[in-house]
C-alpha cells in the first residue's frame, strides 16, 4: 500500500512508500461531552506507542499530542478530527500512518536524522498482518480507558511516555511561535510550558519541534 495524497497536522503534505508502511483511518463513535475529547488523542497515543513497542526493541516514546518516537526519531504520526453537530459528536477519525518496513537507505535529505522506521530498530522485517493485529487491540484497550476513566489515571503513565522534558522546545500555536519549557502536562490534558520570558502558558493544541 502507497499513499501520495496524505495529510499531516497543519495540513503538511506527506507521502509513504509502497509497502513499507501502514497508513489507515480509524472511526469511532463515542458518546461522550465535547469536553473530553480533546484527551482523546492521548490515549489513542498510549495504544499506538504500546503496540509499536510491542515490535522495537529500544524504547519508544510519545510526544505531545500526536507523534510517537524512537530513539529520537520520528516512526509514527496520527492526525484526529471530529464531526459533530447540535447534538454531540457523531464520530471521531484518527488517521494514522507508521513508517514499518523502510531500511536506512530509504530516508534520503532532511529525513536521515528525523525519521525512522519499526524495523530499524528492530532488525527484522515487520509482519503488517500481525502488526495491524497488535495495533488494533492495543488501540481498543485505550479507547475504552479513554471512554470509562478520566486522563488522571494515565496522567503520570503518559508523562513517562513522554520525551518533551527537560529542553529547549519551539511551539508553535495559532500562528505564534515562541521558545520554551515544558513544564507539565494537568488532569485534563492541558500542557503546561513556559516561555524564554518566564511566562506561562497552557496548550491544548500546538506543534512542537525539538
Amino acid at each position: 500500500m502507497s499513499k501520495t495524497e496524505g495529510k499531516g497536522r497543519f495540513n503538511r503534505p506527506w507521502a509513504s512508500s509502497k509497502g513499507k508502511g501502514l497508513w489507515m483511518s480509524i472511526v469511532l463513535r463515542p458518546n461522550v461531552p465535547f469536553d473530553t475529547i480533546t484527551k482523546f488523542n492521548l490515549f489513542m497515543a498510549l495504544g499506538i506507542r504500546d503496540a509499536i513497542q510491542q515490535f522495537s526493541e529500544k524504547r519508544v516514546t510519545v510526544k505531545w499530542p500526536n507523534d510517537i518516537y524512537i530513539d529520537g526519531k520520528k516512526v509514527c504520526g496520527f492526525l484526529t478530527e471530529m464531526v459533530a453537530n447540535s447534538d454531540g459528536i457523531e464520530a471521531v477519525i484518527c488517521g494514522i500512518g507508521i513508517n514499518m518496513n523502510q531500511s536506512q537507505a530509504d530516508f534520503t535529505g532532511e529525513l536521515i536524522e528525523k525519521a525512522t522506521s519499526i524495523r530499524i530498530n528492530s532488525n527484522d522485517i515487520i509482519n503488517r498482518y500481525y502488526f495491524l493485529q497488535a495495533l488494533v487491540k492495543h488501540i481498543e484497550y485505550r479507547y475504552n480507558q479513554f471512554i470509562s476513566e478520566p486522563f488522571s489515571t494515565i496522567r503520570e503513565e503518559y508523562i513517562d511516555a513522554s520525551n518533551i522534558w527537560n529542553k529547549e522546545l519551539k511551539f508553535t500555536e495559532n500562528g505564534n511561535q515562541f521558545l520554551g519549557k515544558a513544564l507539565d502536562i494537568d488532569n485534563d490534558g492541558v500542557l503546561i510550558v513556559i516561555d524564554n520570558e518566564n511566562q506561562q502558558h497552557k496548550l491544548i493544541s500546538a506543534d512542537i519541534e525539538f
